[in-house]
């Protein structure tokens, strides 16, 4: 769980790089960590369905599924990371063990991610998301 939050505060302090507004950093980074968790399930659900061909995995192709597994995470992630009580202590935590080496690796892992979905998503939509 550590390497997720870590994510998670690579993010935030990106975000509180640019703008210090606490309250919308914390919201942005949540929204943008769960969409990026959202990608890395759903293109693995779609490689399962591409090998499988299983019939659970094509209801988790389905566009209600999509909705629902989102909200699901982004709800976790408000949970984990919108209570400032926790945060401030995670953040201390953070910038104590927060390297320059492995914030760009996961910050080339955020790109992989978003790179992985778009390809996935224009040339195998048929295993990515049905609509019916």
């Amino acid at each position: 769980m550590n390497w997720y939050k870590y994510w998670y505060y690579t993010i935030f302090f990106i975000y509180d790089s640019f703008c210090k507004n606490l309250e919308s950093n914390k919201s942005f980074a949540v929204e943008l960590f769960s969409v990026i968790i959202y990608m890395i399930v759903v293109v693995i659900n779609g490689i399962l369905y591409f090998i499988f061909n299983y019939s659970l995995t094509k209801n988790l192709c389905h566009i209600y599924s999509h909705l629902i597994l989102f909200s699901v995470i982004y709800f976790f992630n408000g949970y984990l990371f919108w209570s400032e009580k926790k945060a401030r202590s995670e953040r201390s935590i953070y910038r104590e063990i927060s390297k320059q080496q492995k914030n760009l690796l996961f910050i080339i892992l955020t790109i992989v991610v978003f790179a992985t979905y778009f390809y996935v998503l224009f040339n195998h939509t048929e295993y990515f998301i049905l609509i019916y």
